[in-house]
């Protein structure tokens, strides 16, 4: 493989792993979980109702971001918790060339390759993606997270981008708050 053409091959590789696996996997319903509530919080915020859960009244457990995420492709797409699946599998696709990129940048082509293959045959990011939940998104995030670290520099300008973006972030999962520590380690050295 030509190493020019790695990142679109090992992403297509990750999205055909991906998306026969959402597509093999089924499932009769939602188990009372994670992935019933995210639904259920987009199908509300897709009916106009706010981000509501199961009694109607709003849900403070859940991130917004990620039912946020889903009620938009219901909304072009159709409010199937397949389309959501289906989304998840894109998302984790485009992972893996983003994590490519990102190591490329910090370290070498051929480390990066390794990486990007690494995740692009993984069995967990792969069986996220036939469930309604945020770590294929979560995971994203945080490889586009570190991406932008690389390439920042001390400065108040990238402060605010970071910060920004973590706060965008938090959205889907609380946890990425933790991450503003990153980039005042690195700076701080």
């Amino acid at each position: 493989m030509r190493i020019r053409r790695a990142p679109l091959t090992v992403f297509l590789v990750a999205l055909v792993l991906r998306l026969v696996w959402v597509l093999s996997a089924s499932r009769d319903g939602f188990a009372f979980g994670d992935p019933l509530m995210y639904h259920i919080g987009a199908q509300s915020l897709l009916d106009g109702h706010g981000y509501t859960g199961i009694l109607g009244v709003p849900m403070v457990r859940w991130p917004p971001g990620y039912s946020g995420l889903l009620a938009g492709v219901y909304w072009v797409f159709g409010n199937t918790p397949l389309r959501g699946e289906i989304m998840n599998a894109f998302i984790g696709a485009l992972t893996v060339p983003l994590l490519y990129a990102t190591v490329r940048r910090a370290f070498s082509e051929r480390i990066a390759l390794i990486a990007a293959v690494m995740l692009c045959v993984m069995p967990g990011p792969i069986l996220w993606t036939d469930l309604l939940v945020t770590e294929t998104v979560f995971t994203f995030l945080f490889v586009a997270f570190v991406a932008l670290v690389v390439r920042s520099t001390p400065s108040w300008k990238w402060a605010l981008v970071l910060g920004a973006f973590v706060g965008v972030s938090s959205l889907v999962r609380g946890e990425a708050l933790v991450w503003l520590l990153v980039p005042a380690v690195l700076w701080g050295r």
